[in-house]
This record gives C-alpha cells, sequence and structure tokens, in this order.
C-alpha cells in the first residue's frame, strides 16, 4: 500500500494545475495542427477512455495499472484518481495515453464511522476520510451502509490537513 507524504504530491499536483491551465485556442494554425504536447495529468477520473481534468484520453493502446498492478482499461472506474502520462492534442480536450496509473490510497479495516459529522468521516488504518456527495460507491449503497470493520479501499486526494477526500470508495 502506498501512501504519499503530502510534500510528494505537491510537485506532481502543481504539473496537473500547470496542464490543466494552458489550452483553449487553437494555437497559430487555427486549424488544430498543432503537434501534440506530452506530459502528466492527474485527477479524478471518469469513464469514458480516461477522462482527467477535462481531457478524454484515448486509452486503446496505454499500458495501465492499478496499485501497481497490470491491468485493462475496463477495470477503470469513476472516481479513481489516476496519474496519466500522454499526449494532449491541440484542442486542449482530447489525447492519447501511454501509460494510466491509480493509486489506492487507503486499504484497510473501517475502525469508525462518523455520521452525524459534516462532512462525514470514517476512520481507516488511522487515517481520517470524508466522505461527500461525489464520493462514488462500488459495491455499496451509500455512506450509510459502512459498519466498523468492513474492508474498503478508498480512492481520493489529500486536503492540508492530511485527511484523505474521497473521490471513490
Amino acid at each position: 500500500m502506498k501512501t504519499p507524504a503530502i510534500g510528494n504530491f505537491l510537485p506532481w499536483a502543481l504539473l496537473a494545475l500547470m496542464l490543466t491551465s494552458c489550452g483553449g485556442g487553437t494555437g497559430g494554425t487555427g486549424s488544430g495542427g498543432d503537434a501534440p504536447t506530452s506530459g502528466v495529468s492527474i485527477g479524478v477520473m471518469a469513464k469514458g477512455s480516461v477522462i482527467v481534468n477535462g481531457v478524454r484520453f484515448e486509452d486503446t493502446t496505454a499500458n495501465i495499472s492499478i496499485d501497481d498492478t497490470p491491468k485493462t482499461a475496463a477495470d477503470l472506474r469513476d472516481g479513481m484518481v489516476v496519474h496519466v502520462v500522454g499526449t494532449v492534442n491541440a484542442d486542449g480536450i482530447t489525447g492519447t495515453a501511454q501509460r494510466v496509473e491509480a493509486q489506492i490510497e487507503v486499504r484497510g479495516s473501517v475502525t469508525a464511522v462518523f455520521p452525524a459529522e459534516n462532512p462525514l468521516r470514517l476512520v481507516v488504518l488511522g487515517q481520517n476520510v470524508i466522505v461527500d456527495d461525489l464520493t462514488v460507491y462500488s459495491n455499496l449503497a451509500n455512506f450509510g451502509a459502512i459498519v466498523v470493520s468492513d474492508l474498503i479501499e478508498v480512492h481520493g486526494l489529500r486536503d492540508t490537513s492530511g485527511r484523505v477526500r474521497a473521490t471513490r470508495i
């Protein structure tokens, strides 16, 4: 299990911010003739190929892994946090993924559930996990279905307090 420190995450987040803040225009030719731009995009994905930070990456030839285990595009799910290495076309909204890596932020037994808190919170392996209305559930109906001792996997991003903001459970 990998639990990256916030300091290790910051350079990746800054790179993702720079990549997603670019775009909007067609460049010098106005006809989409500009060469694709290589880079890394990090964010919460949606299915439909792999959609991250508003860019739809074609993933049919990508090397895909989840928690360092080789997988296929069919294994990727909404709400997973992914690192996409590839190219973004001149239109800024399409690209081609060479590599897609999804990492589980925390995996283990739930030790506490706080359904009366706002935002909702649970604890897994001593990690505070915040849940909101954007959290995607897999094999669970909703937050109310989570009980102490359940084994869960949480995808998400850490906030400035080090809490995991769950994007998928």
